[in-house]
């Protein structure tokens, strides 16, 4: 008689970051995907080996996940991180695009001095946009790169901090076993076109 172990390992979004732009169209030829690259910084990739974790970007989302655990089995929802998070963990990711972006974007051209900084912490707008303002990105999500001095030139820089919020429902986990919340960010580029 042959036993028979089961592993179940369990994935669930942490957050997703949908990224829209009004010259993009969700069935076209060309997504934003193809012509925008979202990475995680250096720590981030610590904390993705350290918490099981990882990242994609898909169909217009960077969707982040973990590993995770059933905080009530045998009830499926919800679920808690397989390792405990740690309440100060930031995550940063870097948004560069390539030139046929840049043409069809309405941004500031902002040389090597500024980047466009958006956070779950420090502007987040009604409707779950981590921008200043709710709808299209503009020069008020402009940030000195000194100021955040990023590892690497970049676009636009993207922090979503696991506590500190400046809206609850902003947060990354409720209660205190630090139950997903598996928020839905918003970031919203205008068209020139």
């Amino acid at each position: 008689m042959k036993l028979v172990e089961t592993v179940r390992t369990i994935y669930k979004e942490l957050f997703i970051l949908n990224i829209s732009h009004s010259g993009y169209s969700a069935n076209g030829t060309v997504q934003l995907a193809d012509e925008l690259q979202i990475i995680p910084d250096s720590q981030t990739r610590i904390h993705f080996n350290n918490y099981t974790m990882s990242s994609r970007f898909i169909n217009n989302q960077l969707i982040c996940f973990m590993r995770c655990n059933l905080f009530a089995p045998p009830a499926t929802d919800p679920k808690i991180p397989f390792l405990p998070f740690d309440d100060e963990t930031r995550l940063r990711f870097y948004i560069t695009g390539n030139t046929s972006f840049l043409r069809k974007t309405d941004i500031a051209v902002t040389g090597a001095k500024q980047l466009y900084y958006f956070s779950n912490r420090f502007n987040a707008a009604s409707g779950m946009f981590i921008s200043n303002t709710a709808g299209d990105i503009n020069n008020s999500d402009l940030r000195s790169v000194s100021l955040l001095a990023p590892e690497q030139a970049c676009l636009a820089i993207v922090d979503v901090f696991s506590s500190g919020a400046v809206n609850a429902n902003y947060e990354l986990f409720t209660g205190a076993a630090h139950q997903l919340k598996s928020p839905e960010y918003k970031i919203q580029f205008k068209s020139k076109i």
